[in-house]
């Protein structure tokens, strides 16, 4: 819960000082300065194995000073996958978990230029509350927060972003391995018209 709580804090401490500073950025119509420059980002996320597939959304904030991205987001599993429980009776009974995640992170992009459009690395990590229920069963399941780092490729221009990148994130659901791959596609809302790079 506590890593949880400190990334909350340090993603909405960054954008504080990210809306508070100034730089030269001038519009024609009043010549005056823009904030620090940031624009919106609504993503379609992916989060697979080949055990396993998640899907949900995020929303986030991209920082352009620094090159880096907070985010809010949830995903869900389409299907709910088989799992064997033993509850010590002396049998192993077969449910199907359901499972859904709510995440924060923050990332930061490594990339260089390319015919108007960025191509690079980025790394970053996600705190996740992972919530599931077995069905049909009335078993309580314990919630559990998951600290996940990961690593991957991007592209981007100036409206849009995609991403693919390795994860580690420990479910522990029997036979689903802990090595992921999430594949995110953003879309850029420019609430102020700045350049990206």
């Amino acid at each position: 819960m506590y890593r949880f709580l400190l990334i909350f804090f340090l993603i909405f401490s960054a954008s504080f000082v990210a809306f508070s500073q100034e730089i030269g950025v001038t519009t024609k119509e009043n010549g005056k300065k823009f904030l620090l420059p940031y624009v919106i980002s609504a993503g379609l996320e992916t989060n697979f194995n080949n055990k396993d597939f998640m899907a949900g959304l995020s929303l986030g904030v991209q920082e352009l000073r620094f090159d880096m991205g907070f985010y809010l987001g949830y995903y869900q599993r389409i299907s709910a996958k088989s799992v064997l429980i033993d509850k010590n009776d002396g049998f192993i009974y077969k449910y199907k978990e359901k499972r859904s995640v709510v995440f924060v992170g923050i990332e930061k992009r490594l990339g260089y230029e390319v015919n108007l459009s960025k191509i690079g690395i980025y790394g970053g990590a996600k705190e996740l509350y992972s919530y599931e229920k077995y069905v049909p069963s009335d078993i309580n399941v314990e919630n559990k927060f998951l600290f996940t780092p990961y690593i991957g490729l991007y592209w981007m221009n100036y409206d849009v972003e995609l991403k693919l990148n390795y994860e580690y994130a420990e479910f522990e659901t029997s036979g689903i391995s802990k090595h992921r791959i999430n594949f995110t596609f953003l879309y850029f809302i420019h609430i102020i018209d700045v350049p990206m790079f």
